[in-house]
């Protein structure tokens, strides 16, 4: 059992309060300096349904100004109703980004929502891409996991030509050194 601080919290909670203040510096800079960090985001879902949830939230980080003007967001579903894993949304968000001119010099992030979330049920209308973290965004608002994932992320795009594939069920990562111009974040654990 961690022991709480009355005044920051448990340590864990002081730590992601930390990398949050961290990851914002770069992430403010992206939203004021008139460029994006990405050039296109995709969020893909596990179904119809959930990727209409999906896009409404992203709609409203953009209309507060939380999404740089010049990034352009793409949310993806799985085919027909079928479950075709991240390995098949990573697929099918690289052949649609790749169909639209958008993969070739541009920097893409992809992040899955995290399936239909059948362990933390309460997350299953959006995944767990959208669940809420004990902070606040910069309008105030309940901070979800995207808003620290795409902040966190920010200062990773420095290049063009960069894809960046993520899943939302990741909480710690290291990044490994970019191979052929992809950048890849894996979560160290056990499945």
């Amino acid at each position: 059992m961690q022991s709480v601080d009355r005044a920051g919290g448990s340590p864990t909670l002081r730590s992601l309060r930390w990398a949050v203040a961290r990851a914002r510096s770069a992430y403010r800079r992206s939203l004021t300096s008139g460029g994006a960090a990405w050039d296109l985001c995709i969020v893909t879902a596990a179904n119809e349904r959930q990727a209409e949830g999906c896009a409404v939230e992203l709609e409203s980080r953009r209309d507060a100004g939380l999404l740089p003007a010049a990034t352009r967001t793409m949310v993806l579903a799985d085919p027909n109703g079928a479950r075709i894993g991240s390995g098949g949304a990573t697929r099918l968000a690289l052949l649609r980004a790749h169909s639209e001119g958008l993969l070739l010099g541009h920097r893409v992030l992809i992040i899955h929502s995290g399936g239909d979330s059948r362990g933390v049920p309460h997350c299953a209308p959006l995944g767990k891409l959208f669940q809420l973290l004990p902070l606040e965004r910069e309008d105030g608002a309940p901070l979800a996991l995207f808003d620290l994932l795409y902040a966190a992320l920010s200062p990773v795009a420095s290049g063009i030509g960069e894809v960046c594939w993520l899943p939302a069920a990741t909480y710690c990562w290291r990044s490994m050194a970019p191979a052929f111009g992809l950048t890849a974040l894996v979560y160290a654990g056990s499945p």
